[in-house]
């Protein structure tokens, strides 16, 4: 009678054990994905002329700052691994993650242009041109807004894409990591 009661209350605990496993799975794998999709509809629906807010902006500068910093740890980590296969792996995830911050700079002065009323009208070509051809300049003033639009868009766009894709992989590596060895578990909690 006593081992059918061992048994499960064995069974109970590996079963909670799993639970909790597949739950912080969830919040470490999902969650990051969840936020990510979150920002760019924030993003996105925050103007609803199309045209960037001060709101977009501090949304790029903070991508920005997020994707370079996770890019240099990640270089980090990969310099001070051993294991050669994960030296690659977080390298490669340092290069993406450097890619989206490269594409969320790209996409500040992208933005701004569209942004500014009659900035390219500012522009050497098109001055010269507005004095010679009135509709031509307004037609080459629209168009170079709308390819500075789309441009910013895609820029922005691809560089989530990057770091979501980054995000998901060092979330991997580090989920299987075994973080605190029985070492470093004595001196911490010694």
């Amino acid at each position: 009678m006593s081992i059918n009661i061992k048994k499960f209350i064995k069974s109970c605990t590996d079963n909670l054990i799993k639970l909790f496993y597949n739950l912080f799975e969830i919040l470490f794998f999902i969650l990051p994905i969840v936020i990510i999709i979150i920002i760019a509809i924030q993003f996105y629906s925050i103007s609803l002329d199309k045209k960037p807010s001060s709101e977009q902006y501090n949304i790029l500068l903070v991508a920005i700052g997020i994707t370079a910093t996770l890019s240099g740890l990640s270089f980090r980590a990969g310099s001070l691994c051993q294991n050669n296969d994960k030296k690659i792996n977080f390298y490669h995830q340092g290069l993406r993650l450097f890619h989206g911050t490269m594409l969320f700079i790209f996409s500040v002065p992208l933005s701004f242009i569209y942004n500014e009323i009659n900035l390219t009208n500012k522009f050497a070509l098109i001055g010269s041109l507005n004095n010679h051809l009135n509709t031509a300049s307004l037609f080459i003033d629209k168009f170079i807004n709308n390819i500075c639009f789309i441009f910013a868009q895609f820029f922005f766009t691809y560089g989530l894409y990057l770091t979501q894709s980054a995000f998901i992989e060092l979330n991997r590596i580090l989920w299987k990591e075994k973080l605190l060895d029985n070492k470093v578990k004595k001196e911490f909690f010694e």
